[in-house]
């Protein structure tokens, strides 16, 4: 990647470069012979919910190793010890939106039967239809709710106003929050 090499500022001449590459190539190699070892090992710490549309499933997390692999897939914090405690929490849950090869695409918290938490790579909102319809699917099946409109929860892609269940990137015309 160009960019990973434009940013680190360490390369004067083509040689440089060329290694600076393989170097990088040879930590992706390493990360992806690493990520499909730990998504065997984290498959004895989930437990599968329901499968949803488009070859996902839906899995709730409870182990620090099914976690740690969320977060190393997903480039975020739900794992390597942040949320070790709280997965054997009565009131809260993490769920995990994955696809058919078992790699995650979308972590959920829920405290309490309410979302507080819905992001997919880099804490971002998932923006793929497919897995916003994964997700809606969830919560129906699993009746999650949402907070009000005015809570910070709009960036989990979903609103709810007045009872009714919005996608923010298909808002009616005449929504107003």
């Amino acid at each position: 990647r160009f960019d990973y090499l434009k940013s680190c500022n360490q390369y004067n001449s083509f040689r440089t470069t060329l290694r600076l590459a393989r170097q990088w190539y040879k930590q992706e190699q390493n990360l992806a012979k690493n990520r499909e070892k730990m998504r065997r090992e984290s498959n004895n710490g989930v437990y599968k919910i329901m499968d949803l549309n488009d070859g996902f499933y839906a899995v709730q997390l409870f182990t620090p190793k099914s976690l740690d692999f969320e977060s190393l897939c997903l480039n975020h914090c739900a794992g390597y010890g942040y949320y070790d405690d709280i997965v054997h929490s009565e009131n809260v849950q993490i769920y995990s939106i994955r696809d058919e090869k078992g790699y995650p695409h979308v972590t959920i918290e829920v405290n309490d039967g309410e979302i507080h938490q819905c992001y997919g790579y880099g804490n971002r909102v998932p923006n793929d239809p497919k897995l916003r319809q994964a997700v809606r699917t969830l919560m129906r099946k699993e009746r999650l709710n949402l907070p009000d409109v005015n809570s910070w929860n709009k960036l989990i892609a979903y609103i709810k106003q007045y009872g009714v269940l919005y996608d923010i990137f298909d808002l009616p015309e005449n929504f107003v929050s």
